[in-house]
């Protein structure tokens, strides 16, 4: 093999992924580590456009943090399974 045991891409193919944060609530038991979910965000940023991206993922880490006078937050990682459509209305 001519890429001595390195990982190759191909240009046509496309992926997404992110990082997304939230005020944890121990009720929601949908967002566990490969759990699979449906992530929409919308973006605000001052303008009339409002700009909402929306698509299918699979939780790949989540951690809970505790502040000392702080709301419990939620950091988890995914990792798109499909197309990650725009919306601008």
């Amino acid at each position: 093999m001519g890429n001595a045991g390195y990982k190759t891409f191909v240009g046509s193919l496309k992926s997404w992924s992110g990082t997304v944060e939230a005020v944890f609530d121990d009720t929601d038991t949908a967002i566990q580590v490969g759990g699979a979910i449906t992530l929409t965000v919308l973006v605000d940023d001052g303008s009339s456009a409002q700009v909402q991206y929306s698509g299918d993922c699979i939780v790949t880490s989540r951690s809970v943090e505790v502040g000392v006078a702080d709301l419990v937050g939620v950091t988890f990682e995914v990792t798109g399974t499909g197309a990650l459509t725009e919306t601008i209305s």
